[in-house]
């Protein structure tokens, strides 16, 4: 048979899980997945408790999970730059290309290329996670801010303030350029 289960029995964390694994290589490896975690644990999670607390008025009635799915919605339209997926594979795909065709010119050169079996996971540059921060706390507005009444979005802000001041030195995504 078949086992149907809604989304509002789901937790956070799943919506997560199904959606990093929508993104494309260039902006999903163990470095990107390091700050993803760390954004999550330190700045989703307590907004999510704190949405889930009562002390914000939602405009509608909403269940945590579709705000979440929102909320990774938004995140991932920013982190795409307005393109869609199969262009920035097809960027991928093109980079590749670029990439064997430097090769074959280094052989015809008589020049030894070297093989890496494994590329080489960079990490997230400090430009990068600064603009990853931006655009995260923006879907985070969006999503959760777009459901709540002008007093809920000043308590918000500054709960996320908070937060992130809490967070400090030790969160990765705070480092500066």
């Amino acid at each position: 048979g078949m086992v149907f289960m809604e989304s509002i029995h789901l937790d956070w964390s799943s919506i997560y899980e199904k959606w990093k694994k929508s993104l494309p290589p260039t902006l999903y490896n163990s470095e990107f997945e390091k700050f993803y975690a760390e954004l999550n644990e330190q700045i989703l999670a307590p907004v999510i408790k704190f949405f889930q607390s009562g002390s914000l008025k939602t405009l509608v009635p909403v269940y945590i999970t579709w705000v979440v799915n929102m909320f990774f919605k938004s995140f991932e339209s920013f982190i795409l730059k307005n393109k869609t997926y199969e262009q920035v594979l097809q960027e991928i795909e093109i980079k590749k290309e670029r990439e064997e065709a430097r090769k074959a010119a280094l052989k015809l050169e008589g020049r030894e290329v070297t093989e890496n079996e494994e590329e080489e996971v960079e990490p997230v540059s400090a430009k990068d996670r600064s603009e990853l921060f931006a655009f995260y706390l923006e879907a985070l507005f969006w999503a959760f801010g777009s459901l709540i009444d002008d007093t809920g979005k000043k308590a918000l802000e500054k709960f996320v303030r908070t937060i992130s001041e809490k967070a400090g030195e030790e969160a990765t995504y705070l480092l500066e350029v």
